[in-house]
C-alpha cells in the first residue's frame, strides 16, 4: 500500500509484465473452498487435506515441495484443554508455549512451568492452538515415509537454510525463511492463512499477501500453489488473479475512508490520562482529529482495569491523532515540541508512535 500510495501521489510509475508473460511465469493458485473440501469428506476438514497430500505426493514425484507455516518451534500457543482459555504464565502472564519434548515455557520470560492449572477452571491438560514447524515436519515425516524433511526457520537448531538441490523432499519454512529451490518447488503449500492474514493488527493482509507472494514465485512454473486455513477472502482471491497492485489500491482506499495510515498519517500515544487528555485538547484546537483515550489493552485485547490499586501506577490510556497528508510534517512538529516541553517541565512521559501498525 505505501507504495502504491507514492503512485498516486505521483512520486512513481506502476510497472507491470503483460498477461501473456505473467501466465508463462507464474505458478497457478488455489484456494479450496467449502465444496472442495467438503468432497474430501472428513479429511477435508482437517489443517492438511487430503488434497493438499495428493498435490505433495504428486510433486515429490519431480522434485522438492515447500509447506510454509506462519509460526516457527512446535505448539507456540496452547490453551486449557477444557475451557479453551489462553494458557498464561503465573509470573509475567506471557503466553504459554509448548516443546517437542512437552516442556512448557513461556515466550516472554522463558520460565519453565511444571504444574500447570488453569486459573479459570482449574484444569491441569494442555491443547495446542497454534501447530509450528516442528510440529508440522513431525507430522509429515509421518504421512510421507521415506521422504527427508527440511525445516527452516530462526528457532530450528540449524537456522535458516539459503537453498536445496532438486531432489525430491519435503521442505517446512516460516515466512521469510524459505530455501530457493534449484529449479523451483513442485508444489507450495501455504497453510493456516487466517493465521496471517485475519490477525488484528493494521495491514495483516497485505502483509500476508507479501509472505503469501515470496513463497509462491519459488515455484516452478508447472507447479500447483494451495491456500489453506480459511485465508482474508480479498487477499486470497487477489493473490489468485495475481492481482497485487488492485489488491493495494482497494486497501489504500478503505483506509482514506477510515483516515489510517498510509492514506494519513497518524500517531499513537501512549501515557497517563490527564496527560494525554491535555494533549489531545491542543491537538483538536490545532485542528487534528482525535480518538481517544481509552484504556491500554493487555493481553489479548482485555482493557486494564479502571479502578485504583493501592500502590498501583494509574493505568495507561491510549489514543490517536490523524492529519491529512498535507498536514503530516504538521502533526510529527506538533508532537516533537510536545514532547520536548514535557521533558523539559519534567511532566509525566508520554510515548509517541507515528503511523503504528497497531491501532489498539
Amino acid at each position: 500500500m505505501e507504495a502504491q500510495a507514492y503512485i498516486e501521489q505521483g512520486w512513481a510509475t506502476d510497472l507491470h509484465a503483460p498477461r501473456e508473460t505473467m501466465r508463462a511465469a507464474v505458478a497457478r493458485v488455489q484456494v479450496p473452498g467449502t465444496p472442495e473440501l467438503e468432497a474430501e469428506g472428513p479429511s477435508g476438514a482437517a489443517r492438511i487435506p487430503s488434497l493438499a497430500h495428493r498435490a505433495l505426493r504428486e510433486a515429490l514425484q519431480h522434485g522438492p515441495a515447500l509447506v510454509q507455516v506462519p509460526r516457527g518451534g512446535y505448539a507456540p500457543l496452547v490453551a486449557c484443554a477444557r475451557c479453551r482459555a489462553v494458557a498464561r504464565c503465573p509470573v509475567c502472564s506471557g503466553p504459554l508455549a509448548l516443546g517437542r519434548d512437552g516442556a512448557v515455557t513461556c515466550r516472554w520470560c522463558g520460565r519453565n512451568t511444571a504444574n500447570w492449572s488453569c486459573p479459570e477452571c482449574g484444569h491441569t491438560r494442555l491443547r495446542m492452538v497454534q501447530v509450528g514447524t516442528t510440529r508440522t515436519a513431525e507430522e509429515l515425516g509421518r504421512a510421507f515415509p521415506g521422504v527427508p524433511v527440511v525445516a527452516s526457520g530462526a528457532r530450528e537448531d540449524h537456522g535458516v537454510i539459503a537453498g536445496v538441490d532438486a531432489r525430491p523432499r519435503l521442505v517446512i519454512a516460516t515466512p521469510g525463511a524459505e530455501p530457493v529451490a534449484d529449479g523451483g518447488y513442485w508444489a507450495v503449500l501455504l497453510l493456516d492463512g487466517a493465521a496471517l492474514s485475519s490477525r488484528p493488527d493494521l495491514g495483516a493482509a497485505s502483509e500476508a499477501m507479501r509472505q503469501w507472494t515470496n513463497a509462491a514465485v519459488l515455484a516452478h512454473p508447472d507447479a500447483p500453489i494451495v491456500l489453506l486455513g480459511r485465508p482474508h477472502p480479498v487477499a486470497a482471491q487477489a493473490l489468485v488473479r495475481w492481482d497485487h497492485a488492485g489488491f493495494a489500491r482497494r486497501e489504500l482506499a478503505e483506509r482514506a475512508q477510515l483516515h489510517l495510515p498510509p492514506a494519513w498519517r497518524a500517531a499513537r500515544l501512549d501515557g497517563p490520562r490527564l496527560r494525554l487528555e491535555d494533549l489531545f485538547e491542543q491537538a483538536r484546537a490545532a485542528g487534528f482529529e482525535v480518538l481517544g483515550p481509552v484504556a491500554t489493552p493487555q493481553h489479548g485485547g482485555s482493557a486494564v482495569p479502571g479502578a485504583a490499586v493501592p500502590g498501583a501506577q494509574p493505568p495507561s490510556m491510549r489514543g490517536l491523532i490523524r492529519a491529512p497528508l498535507t498536514r503530516g510534517r504538521e502533526l510529527a512538529a506538533f508532537l516533537q515540541l510536545q514532547v520536548r516541553e514535557a521533558s523539559v517541565h519534567r511532566e509525566e512521559p508520554v510515548r509517541v508512535e507515528l503511523d503504528p501498525t497497531v491501532l489498539w
